[in-house]
């Protein structure tokens, strides 16, 4: 079994509702396996946002050159270049990292954009806070065992959104919305 040891996040600079079919579609054409993240978070048609399962987390994935062995991906559905992604995504996300650094023993720190690893030269997530992500996992692990999952289902997740709110409010400041 391989060692998991950190978290790529990711954006698909395509529409909020692209689904993990669509993006197996475009990374099988361009040669790989299937799907390279491990997991996807998009908008439904409804506006609600959801989690979809890619690549199976035993196999190492396809989205970060050099570090695909060592590390699980997940990918927020939209173009996050000019602002973060909405609440309820980010919520999702959170969860989804939480989840995965539980069952695998990674650090919150471990937590990277895709453009934070070495040698990646890439915007990728974009405007994601991940320094405000990194914190909501750290706040998520301290819930007793099951609740993560709970809480992957609730609507009415608590959520500290005063640094999510400065992250709005930097990238409004650099002309994003």
């Amino acid at each position: 079994m391989r060692q998991i040891t950190r978290i790529a996040v990711h954006h698909t600079a395509s529409p909020t509702r692209t689904t993990a079919a669509e993006v197996d579609r475009w990374h099988r054409a361009r040669g790989w396996s299937g799907i390279g993240y491990h997991a996807l978070i998009r908008e439904t048609a409804l506006g609600a946002w959801c989690v979809e399962r890619g690549r199976p987390e035993t196999q190492p994935g396809a989205h970060v050159a050099g570090h695909n062995r060592d590390s699980l991906g997940v990918a927020v559905a939209g173009d996050w270049s000019a602002g973060p992604p909405p609440t309820p995504a980010l919520v999702l996300l959170g969860v989804v990292c939480a989840d995965w650094c539980r069952r695998y023993g990674i650090a919150p720190e471990a937590i990277l954009g895709h453009g934070e690893h070495p040698e990646a030269s890439t915007a990728c997530p974009g405007q994601t806070p991940i320094p405000w992500l990194r914190a909501r996992v750290a706040q998520l692990l301290q819930l007793p065992s099951g609740d993560l999952e709970t809480r992957l289902w609730s609507s009415a997740e608590p959520l500290e959104l005063s640094t999510l709110a400065a992250a709005r409010a930097a990238a409004a400041a650099r002309g994003g919305r």
